[in-house]
């Protein structure tokens, strides 16, 4: 077999990531957690989304400050804000990794809450933000018969959300988000070893089948609780004989150079050790 794979990795934690200097050396920088909105809607490295949906800026207000000091496993939370069903549809087609949803009954409609809690699940095909009913009027929407007719994770009533139940609720549903996002991403790196196992010497195979082992290389590489949420980029690179090293399939920082020379993707000194370790086979 004329072709070699190399597995590059560079990781980063909750509180520090990793970049090379001009020496190519990997140094770090600490991190600033975000308390507001910010512009990156589908990835959230160092803090937990938390979408608002209700049509009072009142409960806006009083729930980011009940939750104003509020970390798990080293991570605060940034807040999405939407006052109405449809934008609230909008918002969580933009911000793909929301981990919990605070979602108000009745707003423009009395069951609106409720469609879009239907909508998350059967439309979208989210089913890991966790779904969190907020109710002003428990008499619209029946605790029995919501809890049984819709895949919603917990429902409570607004009276009865003190600062204490809303902490404790809050941690249940990121501990079973986390939970399920680290089961769902071993899931797609499997998918993708199985696809390519029956004609691994083909080209779009070995593609496949490297980006599913970045994938599990991702999440068992980072065995502590937090591993899932940590920062990682890696790249798999190909060599043909009398040429240069290329990126087969890639994640993170390195996603965007698939295709191109790894040259154009790494510092010298991470080159050269990669040319070395090809030439004498060794890792």
């Amino acid at each position: 077999m004329n072709n070699a794979l190399n597995l590059l990795g560079e990781q980063g934690g909750n509180l520090f990531s990793g970049r090379e200097n001009l020496d190519g050396e990997l140094v770090g920088d600490e991190l600033t957690f975000a308390a507001e909105e910010e512009d990156d809607g589908n990835r959230s490295d160092t803090v937990w989304k938390v979408m608002i949906v209700d049509d009072e800026e009142e409960v806006h207000h009083v729930t980011k400050l009940a939750l104003d000091d509020f970390t798990f496993e080293g991570k605060k939370l940034i807040f999405v804000n939407a006052f109405s069903g449809e934008e609230a549809r909008e918002k969580l087609r933009e911000h793909l990794d929301t981990a919990v949803l605070l979602l108000d009954v009745v707003m423009e409609e009395e069951d609106t809450g409720l469609k879009l809690a239907r909508y998350i699940r059967n439309e979208l095909h989210n089913h890991l933000v966790r779904i969190i009913l907020r109710t002003g009027q428990p008499g619209q929407a029946p605790e029995a018969r919501v809890i049984v007719d819709y895949d919603i994770n917990d429902y409570k009533e607004k009276t009865e959300l003190t600062s204490q139940k809303l902490f404790t609720t809050l941690v249940t549903s990121l501990r079973s988000y986390r939970d399920l996002a680290i089961i769902d991403a071993n899931r797609r790196g499997l998918e993708r070893i199985l696809e390519a196992s029956p004609a691994i010497f083909q080209l779009q195979s070995m593609r496949k089948f490297a980006s599913g082992v970045l994938t599990q290389l991702t999440a068992l590489m980072n065995l502590h609780r937090s591993a899932l949420y940590c920062q990682m980029s890696a790249f798999a690179a190909m060599k043909e004989p009398e040429a240069d090293f290329y990126i087969l399939a890639a994640t993170g920082e390195y996603d965007n150079a698939i295709d191109k020379p790894l040259r154009l993707a790494v510092s010298p000194k991470v080159l050269r050790e990669l040319e070395q370790a090809f030439q004498q086979k060794t890792n």
